[in-house]
């Protein structure tokens, strides 16, 4: 299921309890899709299989990232702090070393007991997460990066003469690529060995999965030849307005979130975090952050799980 401009634009949520005591949890992240989704009333998008998910699901409609750009906005979400507290806005600087060494959503439930492990691009990669996707603190093993990405800019695009160029939009035949792949493609299959191992396990884990496209170059499988594109006089991704920044987001919960359920109330992805723990009950609630002082473990949001409760309890009213 291929499904966030230089930030993240699209989270899906899916919390399973399997055969483990404490749910396990999948965070998918998409970089560069704005809601241009069937599911959220776009006629034009063909997207069979997120609409199928959102069926039974938490559809948020009005969430918004902190910040237009990668590493600030997954450094905000994943800390659940703003970047206007973290101090960091672009790719330039690793919170732990130059702000405070503040917990992360993986990290909390890796010190809960928790198998956690990432694949692709989940932390911005370089320098913002210390060359290390702030491996050992919020993994238990190191990223899993596809080999292929080394690629990206390679000139691998069929020009109208057959010739191979760099170019922005790069329909492929897969097959024809080096490695034979595509990196979402490797990091699909991972995660699906992944998820195949952990089956049976009595080991909870939390698991994010990083999707590269839509990101710039456009590069994907020929058969799918289907940001701002010239809204507000912008095009790219480097704005405040709503389509810079307006995410979709998807929670899907077996036994709470049985039919479609969806919301308007107005998001932010720092509220991510606080909404996880309350869900997965992995610890007492987050406490918010303090104006002054260096808590560790703390939100800047607040949790959604009240609110899917209610709205639960309303559609079943209904």
């Amino acid at each position: 299921m291929m499904i966030m401009i230089l930030k993240i634009c699209f989270l899906l949520l899916v919390i399973n309890y399997g055969t483990c005591a404490k749910p396990n949890i999948l965070l998918i992240i998409v970089d560069d899709l704005k809601p241009v989704l069937g599911c959220f009333g776009d006629i034009n998008a063909y997207t069979p299989n997120i609409d199928r998910l959102a069926d039974k699901s938490f559809v948020f409609k009005n969430v918004f990232a902190q910040q237009a750009l990668c590493a600030p906005s997954r450094n905000s979400l994943l800390t659940s702090r703003r970047p206007d507290s973290l101090h960091l806005y672009d790719f330039d600087s690793y919170w732990r070393s130059t702000v405070g060494n503040f917990t992360t959503i993986p990290q909390y439930f890796k010190e809960n007991g928790y198998h956690t492990y990432s694949i692709g691009k989940v932390f911005h990669p370089g320098k913002s997460s210390n060359f290390t996707d702030d491996y050992p603190f919020s993994w238990s093993k190191p990223t899993f990066h596809p080999k292929t990405e080394q690629f990206m800019n390679s000139p691998v695009c069929v020009d109208i003469d057959g010739s191979l160029v760099k170019n922005l939009i790069c329909p492929v035949i897969v097959e024809s690529q080096p490695g034979n792949t595509l990196p979402d493609i490797e990091s699909l299959n991972e995660a699906v060995n992944f998820l195949e191992q952990r089956r049976n396990s009595t080991e909870p884990y939390f698991l994010a999965v990083g999707f590269h496209k839509p990101h710039v170059p456009f590069k994907f499988p020929n058969e799918y030849l289907g940001w701002s594109r010239g809204e507000h006089g912008e095009f790219s991704k480097f704005s405040n307005y709503d389509e810079a920044t307006k995410v979709p987001l998807i929670i899907h919960i077996p036994g709470l979130s049985t039919g479609e359920v969806i919301s308007d109330a107005l998001v932010e992805l720092v509220d991510l975090f606080p909404t996880l723990v309350d869900l997965t009950q992995v610890a007492e609630a987050l406490p918010l952050c303090p104006k002054h002082g260096n808590r560790l473990a703390c939100t800047e949001g607040r949790s959604l799980a009240p609110y899917m409760a209610y709205k639960k309890w309303e559609r079943w009213l209904v």
